[in-house]
């Protein structure tokens, strides 16, 4: 892997001096106030419950996400939001159209359609548990829950309107105007139509109670045995270097066809096949996609960012073959199938929260069984400090903002070395940093609204170059964690493959197989030249040995991706 430098680009950001003028009038101060904290938005959700025992663990109990008291009527703001046609502009088509509560938040569908017909050309992810992933979309363009509800009533294939006659929609009908009027100091406006959709994907789709999460919480009895046999062949055969972490997957991006190339003469690549690459033109990135979740799979069929697999035990299959470089065993699959199926095949929560043509839902919805307490006193939700007051909060939450964009550089760093090391087996943490770093830098376009002229302009020019840093960061973060995921799949798979060759392996063979798993562990521990050569030294004389065909493609496969993905310092 080459090495990575985690540099600052900023040379001596100087925080100026915050003014304490109080021209600025109320109206200037609030929204100012307001569009920071729209800017900054909340703490993701994936860090959670970092002191649980398997917090470092590769995979971590879904954390408890709701909030001290649950705004029961931003709730059925929100999911009347989320059945609303009319916010397509032929009225059509809402976000449950493509995310179906009782069809496991998706549509069943290789690609999704919108108005007029219209046929996409990605399939649409689910929205259980949508607010535990890292970013939004295959391609991760939207950081935020807020962000990604945006981006279908753009789209002219989905909702094919603009955000303004959007607003001016909801602004005419009074069940709207009201209901945005009792929750938000603004009203009805583009910022609060997507935090409250957000805010029903949060609070509906999180805390799925599978067999896999009851088991991991102690309780209930452990899975079938075959469940079992499958969680572990998933960490064995190197599932888990990918889907991991709180959300089983949604924390990194990573490339189709990594062992082994995905497109081809009988499958061509597309457009719509680009991921990343889309987003940032950079060769390494074509065919990167942020991993899903693998929570609830069972039900979100067909999968891959095309609908192009139609079952598991495909599924199983074939990311194996081309993300690992192995040729499974029916009987792998087919534990491996058990325990997908483990992570959730029910939904066993959600209940009817069908709105009618109007902003009026029915409350015996069942939300987040984690949720707690009650609806929250509205003038206490709306209400504003006064100017005095506002203005200095405002002063000193930039100021906080500014202080932990800057430390996160280092913070990434040190979470970078965690997960090298092995101290850290998934990517929440490191990618939790990055979030916090990005959303921070976001806010500090957006300063207290009673400044000299000089120091607007000198915050913004400031707040530009930190989003800059930030923005950059989050490719640095993707190129590490590509290259860790694939040398931590080889690892696993080299260990997997010795085992396997020693169930039935002569005297000679066992004591050459010893000599190899010696070596690599040597290697792994401590990448350097001399035990790079005696790792390669080992393994050649192993494949000196007659063994299958199939097996030694394999390692060799394996022995290569270690060699090009594990840290070698320079001595």
């Amino acid at each position: 892997m080459k090495k990575i430098f985690l540099v600052v680009l900023l040379s001596g950001a100087i925080q100026p001096a915050l003014g304490d003028s109080n021209s600025a009038s109320q109206v200037e101060l609030e929204s100012a106030w307001l569009a920071f904290a729209n800017a900054k938005g909340e703490a993701s959700l994936i860090l959670g419950d970092v002191e649980h025992p398997s917090a470092n663990d590769v995979f971590r109990i879904i954390p408890d996400v709701s909030a001290d008291s649950l705004d029961e009527e931003k709730l059925q703001l929100g999911s009347a939001l989320f059945r609303e046609r009319r916010l397509s502009r032929d009225g059509s088509v809402a976000c449950t159209s493509c995310h179906i509560d009782m069809m496991g938040g998706v549509d069943r569908r290789p690609v999704s359609f919108g108005i007029d017909g219209a046929q996409g050309t990605l399939n649409a992810p689910t929205v259980f548990n949508a607010a535990l992933n890292f970013r939004q979309f295959w391609d991760g363009r939207a950081l935020t829950l807020q962000e990604q509800a945006l981006g279908p009533i753009e789209n002219p294939a989905e909702f094919g309107h603009d955000l303004d006659s959007v607003v001016a929609v909801l602004k005419s009908i009074p069940d709207y105007v009201s209901a945005f009027d009792r929750l938000y100091p603004d009203g009805a406006t583009t910022a609060n139509l997507s935090d409250a959709i957000a805010y029903y994907e949060t609070m509906t789709f999180t805390g799925l109670e599978s067999a896999f999460l009851r088991q991991f919480q102690q309780q209930q009895e452990p899975l079938s045995r075959q469940a079992l046999r499958g969680q572990q062949r998933f960490v064995e055969v190197g599932c888990a270097s990918c889907h991991n972490g709180v959300n089983l997957g949604g924390n990194s991006y990573q490339q189709l066809g990594a062992a082994e190339p995905w497109y081809g003469i009988d499958r061509p690549a597309s457009e719509a096949d680009d991921g990343l690459f889309g987003r940032t033109g950079r060769e390494q990135d074509q065919h990167m996609f942020k991993v899903p979740t693998l929570h609830n799979v069972a039900l979100t069929g067909p999968w891959l960012h095309d609908g192009s697999i139609t079952s598991l035990a495909q599924a199983v299959d074939q990311m194996a073959r081309h993300q690992l470089g192995r040729y499974l065993e029916n009987n792998d699959i087919d534990d491996i199938v058990a325990f997908l199926r483990a992570l959730g095949d029910s939904l066993g929560m959600l209940g009817d929260c069908s709105a009618s043509g109007s902003y009026t839902i029915a409350m015996d919805c069942s939300v987040n069984p984690r949720a707690k307490g009650a609806k929250q006193d509205a003038a206490a939700r709306v209400a504003l400090p006064d100017p005095a007051v506002l203005a200095r909060r405002h002063q000193e939450e930039y100021s906080a903002a500014l202080n932990r964009a800057a430390e996160a550089p280092t913070r990434i760093a040190e979470e970078m070395q965690r997960i090298r090391s092995g101290a850290v087996a998934h990517y929440d943490f490191l990618q939790y940093e990055h979030i916090e770093m990005l959303r921070h830098a976001r806010a500090l376009s957006f300063p207290p609204a009673n400044l000299e002229p000089e120091q607007r302009e000198a915050m913004l020019s400031q707040a530009a170059q930190w989003q800059q840093t930030a923005e950059q960061y989050e490719l640095i973060i993707a190129d590490f964690l590509r290259s860790q995921a694939l040398a931590s799949s080889a690892k696993a798979n080299y260990q997997d493959l010795l085992r396997i060759l020693s169930a039935a392996a002569d005297e000679k063979t066992l004591s050459l197989l010893a000599q190899a798993e010696q070596s690599a562990l040597a290697f792994y521990a401590q990448p350097r030249t001399d035990t790079q050569l005696e790792f390669e030294s080992s393994t050649l004389a192993l494949l000196g040995i007659n063994l299958n065909p199939q097996r030694l493609e394999e390692l060799q496969l394996q022995v290569r991706l270690l060699l090009e993905n594990v840290a070698i310092p320079q001595v």
